[in-house]
């Protein structure tokens, strides 16, 4: 994918998108990143790029007035997802390393390894940090300048 769609991308993403790490029922903990929207055409070309699926929540549902398409991918292909767009983030970037070094620990060349207790504290700590990092701080404000001069000097509001 081009350098431009990559950017248009990760602008999507930082507005519309969410990163998570979670734990399942059997206690394993998997890497999330999902994209929702009310118009079809982006989840779409978002699956047919990297893959993974698309949830459709009906009219009506939550008092929407049309449709919301949610696109998914989870573990590597999200890992994957992640790294081609990081370069690009802006109120995300740091949900997506962190995310990234998740993956690091949790997963290694040849695939998935028994965990030690000190990596499922790891883990978890990565969990709840993934999820404070969503809580706004006071002010709501994270910076007042663009990174790498992109822009004019703005707000950039914690998501």
């Amino acid at each position: 994918m081009n350098k431009k769609n990559l950017a248009y991308i990760a602008g999507l993403f930082d507005g519309e998108g969410c990163i998570s790490i979670y734990q399942k029922t059997d206690r394993s903990y998997h890497l999330g990143v999902e994209l929702a929207m009310g118009f079809e055409y982006i989840p779409k070309w978002l699956r047919f790029a990297y893959g993974g699926y698309i949830g459709i929540a009906p009219a009506g549902k939550g008092g929407r007035k049309r449709p919301s398409y949610k696109w998914r991918l989870e573990d590597r292909a999200a890992e994957s997802f992640i790294k081609s767009i990081v370069p690009y983030l802006i109120v995300k970037r740091a949900e997506a390393e962190l995310a990234l070094k998740f993956m690091q620990n949790r997963c290694s060349p040849s695939g998935y390894r028994r965990k030690t207790p000190e990596q499922k504290v790891l883990q978890e700590a990565q969990r709840i940090l993934m999820k404070k990092m969503k809580q706004p701080p006071d002010g709501s404000v994270i910076s007042k300048e663009w990174p790498d001069g992109i822009g004019e000097s703005q707000d950039i509001l914690h998501h």
